[in-house]
C-alpha cells in the first residue's frame, strides 16, 4: 500500500513522530485517508528502539483500518491525556539506555556476573506481580524488569563483588514486599496509624529490587514509587541471617 510505504519512509527519518503508547518502545501514528487517493484512514502501531528492538530500529507491528475518521479532541485535553504515556516512554527509554551501558561493561569486565543475569520478564508476568502486590509498579522498575528479571544464584556473580548484591527475581520481590507489608500491619495494630507514619517500617509505595544475595533477603534496596528515590535496610523475611562472606 502506497500510504504505508510513504509512512515507513517518514518513520525512518523521524521515528519519534508517533504518539507514545503505554508499553515501552511502542508508538501509534494516524494516516488521514483524505491525504491519499483510495486509502481509508489508518492507525499504524509500530515499535522503535530499546527495549523491544535494537537501538535505531523501527518495526511496524499492526495496522488498523478505520471505517471513519477518529474523533478528535481539543488540543489541551489531547495534550493532557498523553502526558502520562509520554513520560512513561521517556523513563523506559532512559532505563533501557542505562541498562545497555551496564550490560556492555559487565560483559567485558565481569563476564560471570553478566552470565548470571536472567532474561527480561514478559508484560503478563509483571502484571501478575502487580496483581499479587495490589500495587502499580513504577515505570522505571517495570522497564528494568522487562530487560532483566533478576540474577541466578551463581557464586562470585554479585553486581558488586566486594559487597555482594543481586537483582531480585519477581518471586523474591513478591515475598519481600508482602513480608514487609505484614510487618507494617502488625506495627500499625500495635502503635496506631498516626504513630506509624512517623517511623514507618515500610510503605506501600516502596518496591524492593536488590537483595544481599539471591538467597538472602535479609538486607536490600528499594525504590520509592512516589519519589523515585532509593533506600535500604535490614529485613526479617527469611529464616537465615545474613550469609557469611
Amino acid at each position: 500500500m502506497y500510504a504505508l510505504k510513504v509512512l515507513c519512509g517518514r518513520l525512518a527519518e523521524d521515528p519519534l513522530s508517533g504518539t507514545p503508547g503505554w508499553e515501552p518502545s511502542m508508538y501509534v501514528v494516524h494516516v488521514d485517508g483524505e491525504t491519499f487517493d483510495d486509502c481509508p484512514g489508518l492507525d499504524v502501531h509500530y515499535a522503535y528502539g530499546l527495549p523491544e528492538l535494537a537501538e535505531g530500529t523501527v518495526q511496524v507491528r499492526r495496522v488498523d483500518v478505520l471505517t471513519s475518521a477518529p474523533a478528535r479532541t481539543a488540543e489541551p485535553e489531547h495534550a493532557g491525556r498523553n502526558e502520562g504515556p509520554l513520560e512513561d516512554a521517556v523513563q523506559a527509554r532512559q532505563v533501557a539506555e542505562a541498562w545497555q551501558r551496564i550490560e556492555t561493561w559487565l560483559r567485558r569486565y565481569a563476564p560471570t556476573t553478566h552470565a548470571a543475569l536472567k532474561p527480561g520478564a514478559t508484560e503478563s508476568e509483571v502484571a501478575a506481580l502487580e496483581e499479587a502486590l495490589g500495587a502499580r509498579v513504577p515505570t522505571p522498575l517495570r522497564a528494568l524488569w522487562r530487560l532483566c528479571a533478576g540474577s541466578l544464584d551463581v557464586r562470585g556473580a554479585g553486581l558488586f563483588p566486594d559487597h555482594g548484591w543481586a537483582l531480585m527475581g519477581l518471586d523474591a520481590v513478591e515475598r519481600s514486599y508482602q513480608g514487609h507489608m505484614d510487618m507494617r500491619r502488625r506495627q500499625v495494630q500495635r502503635i496506631g496509624e498516626s504513630e506509624e507514619e512517623g517511623m514507618p517500617l515500610w510503605r506501600p509505595s516502596w518496591f524492593p529490587f536488590c537483595s544481599w544475595s539471591v538467597t538472602d533477603l535479609s538486607y536490600g534496596r528499594f525504590v520509592d514509587g512516589e519519589t523515585g528515590e532509593t533506600g535500604g535496610g535490614t529485613r526479617r523475611l527469611s529464616a537465615r541471617s545474613r550469609t557469611s562472606r
